[in-house]
């Protein structure tokens, strides 16, 4: 975007004072800072970032960039250069002298949680973008800006307010932060989402890293920041810690769930490998919504994206909409097809908390759910495992070491690799049987294709003889 008719005029050598200047007698001034040449407006500064060639800083000038501010000399650029020794330090300081001499910014939301928060973010992301309005999302994997998408680089404490700052400058209307503990944001939100308090002491790849639940949970809460009377907290009325914490806030506070007194509420109407169908709820409006994952947490996550949009003010069609158009959310709950008779998913699932929503996503109605199971190397949350993934599928065959336990529950069988385990529950598995690789890394997606075909090739020439 351009910059308003009356944003400030900065010096740049009051910003960057060492710099070294060419020409030497220059002293340029600039309105907006940019890293992507196709949004220079005449009068921006760009800082090139490129290391290889110069191609974006000539496109940059023949757009009308002010100067461009880059690590070496670019000799086929016209305009005034800065040659600094970091670019990436150089633009995240004038990055931040500039957003302090513009008095707006954007909205920002924030959406935190034990599960889900990342899923939750993305789709409300998606329903700004599906409305039209420029949007700006971090998340532990990506920065969005308003110009760049990039793979998240920075996880130090201050990196989302670097972000909120790039998002100032590019004029982003509403900013979406998943607010973790490593990337507490200092600005205050407009809104902030909690997705879920169930914690169980694991982290992202089932690693126990919190010394005990009240740390975790004391952590996640306050990677909200502070939340004053005039933060409005949106909540999952299905998660009692939630509902406590909430009952303490000041401000205003909308929950959703299943449960009835929520006041969004959802309520599923079919399930299957391929999605899901339920009903959103909201006063006396209703809408049906129809996404491409199966499962609670797939559900519970679009809830939470749909009564965080409605409350900030979006209409429920807009906000339905949005999270239909979504892309489906990848690792979890991941079909794997390869011609067998039966759905086959992979999922990151290694908490116990989340183990149980993989699997009721992935169970079908009429037939068994066997299991894969990747356990954690420390032996209490291993039996944590065991005890959930035993209650909640048919048969269960789990790969680590099996000194660590004495008993076994009855529907479990502990094998020595993930293949063995994968190998036995896809061989095991019969027409309308559901299998789950639950705990799954991203090459064994191609491992479970090469057992199926090694399956199928079996069964053809059985069929054969």
């Amino acid at each position: 975007m351009a910059p308003a008719d009356d944003a400030p005029c900065l010096r740049l050598r009051d910003l960057l004072p060492g710099a070294v200047y060419l020409p030497s007698d220059s002293n340029p001034s600039f309105v907006a800072v940019r890293t992507d040449a196709s949004t220079v407006q005449p009068g921006d500064l760009y800082v090139h970032l490129d290391e290889f060639d110069s191609d974006d800083a000539e496109t940059a000038v023949s757009r009308g960039a002010a100067v461009v501010v880059t690590e070496r000399l670019l000799p086929a650029i016209d305009a005034p250069q800065v040659l600094v020794t970091d670019s990436h330090r150089a633009h995240r300081e004038l990055a931040a002298a500039a957003s302090r001499a513009l008095a707006a910014g954007p909205v920002l939301l924030a959406v935190g949680g034990d599960q889900g928060a990342e899923q939750v973010a993305t789709l409300l992301a998606a329903v700004h973008a599906h409305a039209g309005h420029s949007v700006g999302l971090c998340t532990r994997r990506v920065e969005d800006d308003g110009e760049h998408c990039l793979p998240r680089r920075a996880s130090h404490r201050g990196a989302s307010d670097e972000w909120l700052l790039r998002c100032r400058l590019g004029r982003v209307e509403t900013a979406i932060v998943e607010a973790t503990p490593a990337t507490r944001s200092t600005t205050i939100p407009l809104l902030a989402c909690l997705v879920s308090l169930d914690c169980d002491q694991l982290d992202e790849r089932g690693r126990v890293r919190w010394p005990s639940v009240q740390a975790h949970r004391r952590a996640v809460i306050e990677s909200l920041g502070p939340l004053d009377a005039g933060v409005v907290l949106v909540v999952n009325a299905d998660c009692p810690e939630s509902v406590r914490f909430a009952s303490s806030h000041p401000g205003r506070i909308v929950t959703f769930g299943e449960s009835s007194a929520a006041d969004i509420r959802v309520m599923s109407v079919e399930t299957h490998s391929g999605g899901q169908t339920f009903i959103v709820t909201a006063g006396r409006v209703s809408a049906c919504v129809a996404i491409l994952s199966p499962g609670r947490a797939a559900r519970r996550e679009a809830l939470a994206a749909i009564a965080t949009a409605l409350t900030i003010g979006f209409d429920l069609r807009t906000a339905v909409r949005g999270v239909e158009l979504a892309p489906r959310h990848g690792g979890s709950l991941e079909p794997v097809v390869c011609g067998q008779g039966f759905p086959v998913f992979l999922d990151p699932a290694a908490r116990p908390t989340a183990i149980a929503d993989a699997a009721e996503g992935a169970r079908q109605s009429d037939g068994r759910l066997l299991v894969s199971l990747r356990l954690v190397e420390n032996a209490t949350v291993a039996r944590r495992q065991l005890a959930t993934a035993s209650c909640v599928a048919d048969r269960v065959f789990a790969y680590g070491s099996s000194e660590r336990f004495e008993k076994l529950p009855a529907n479990v069988t502990v094998v020595e690799d993930v293949v063995a385990a994968m190998a036995v529950a896809l061989g095991l598995a019969d027409a309308g049987d559901a299998v789950l690789l639950a705990g799954a890394e991203d090459r064994d997606r191609q491992n479970a294709i090469k057992l199926l075909r090694r399956r199928l090739e079996c069964e053809d020439r059985r069929a054969a003889a």
